[in-house]
């Protein structure tokens, strides 16, 4: 190198810098894709779960019409009887489903919140990690304009 060429460190530094912004949206990335799938996960189980309690839910009723009917007809109750013990009981099953299906919406509204943070969190974190990088790459660049300068100042003093 003669002693009047300037030493250009500018594509090096901003090729630093891009390596440093591809890695740091690559891990935010990546952070959100496995709050992704563990939320989607626990939205299955939350289905999967409504699911038996419902299945559940339905057989303990039939088992309960069956001792119901078993009921009335051991007692002889006539049919207005049999059907307001019915009644009773088909306004306890349907509580009970609605209280289910009221807890996995809860459960699955938690989740669709935390998916929204979620992503709230990914676009904010990418947009700071994409400012800061350019903000030091500016910093960078111009440390080492000035370094380029003060060189050139002092090899044209030579």
């Amino acid at each position: 190198m003669s002693t009047t060429s300037i030493p250009n460190i500018t594509d090096y530094l901003n090729d630093i810098y891009d390596a440093k912004r591809r890695d740091a949206v690559e891990q935010l990335k990546y952070s959100y894709s496995q709050n992704a799938q563990r939320i989607a996960a626990d939205n299955a189980a939350v289905d999967a779960q409504y699911k038996r309690d419902a299945s559940q839910l339905q057989g303990e009723q039939a088992i309960q019409n069956l001792n119901l009917n078993e009921y009335a007809a051991a007692k002889g109750l006539g049919s207005g009887a049999a059907a307001q013990i019915r009644v009773s009981s088909d306004n306890a099953y349907l509580g009970r489903g609605r209280a289910l299906a009221d807890n996995a919406a809860a459960a699955r509204l938690q989740l669709t919140q935390q998916s929204d943070k979620a992503l709230a969190d990914y676009a904010a974190g990418t947009q700071k990690a994409l400012t800061e990088n350019e903000a030091a790459r500016a910093k960078s660049l111009l440390d080492a304009d000035k370094l380029m300068l003060d060189w050139y100042k002092a090899t044209k003093k030579k």
